[in-house]
């Protein structure tokens, strides 16, 4: 049978083989932990909460490579805090909407509309392919490599 004390309001218990006493939880670079009775050792309490439901499209998915590869350091406390999936939600959806804007402002400015379509497919498709590409550029520097 385990020995255990309450002292200043914490569960305490007692390490046969090291003939110290252990608290129940401990918090150590901001990770909490709580202690193993069976095997004395402690062991980090990673709150991974419900998540959205949601597809996660392209820009959620680059940033989330990005800040991995480059941005570890974001990543770990992203991750530690549980707030990483509702980070990539926020960035996929920001990144998205300003695609969304960019491409149709873009397109009614140099007139890459439906009749350029129906008059010269590949016309159309060149120009269009062309600011879909400084739209990304933008996105890119804008919200994904930030």
């Amino acid at each position: 049978m385990r020995k255990e004390r309450i002292i200043n309001g914490q569960k305490y218990f007692y390490g046969e083989q090291s003939g110290m006493w252990f608290p129940e939880y401990k918090e150590e670079n901001v990770i909490r932990y709580r202690l193993d009775i069976e095997t004395m050792t402690y062991i980090p309490l990673i709150c991974i909460e419900e998540q959205e439901d949601y597809t996660m499209r392209m820009w959620g998915k680059r940033r989330l490579r990005f800040i991995k590869e480059e941005r570890p350091i974001l990543y770990a406390e992203l991750f530690m805090d549980g707030m990483l999936w509702e980070h990539l939600i926020f960035v996929d959806k920001k990144a998205n909407d300003m695609e969304d804007k960019l491409l149709e402002e873009i397109s009614l400015t140099e007139t890459v509309n439906a009749e350029l379509k129906l008059a010269d497919h590949l016309e159309w498709a060149a120009r269009r392919n062309g600011i879909k590409h400084r739209v990304y550029k933008i996105i890119y520097s804008e919200i994904i490599f930030i």
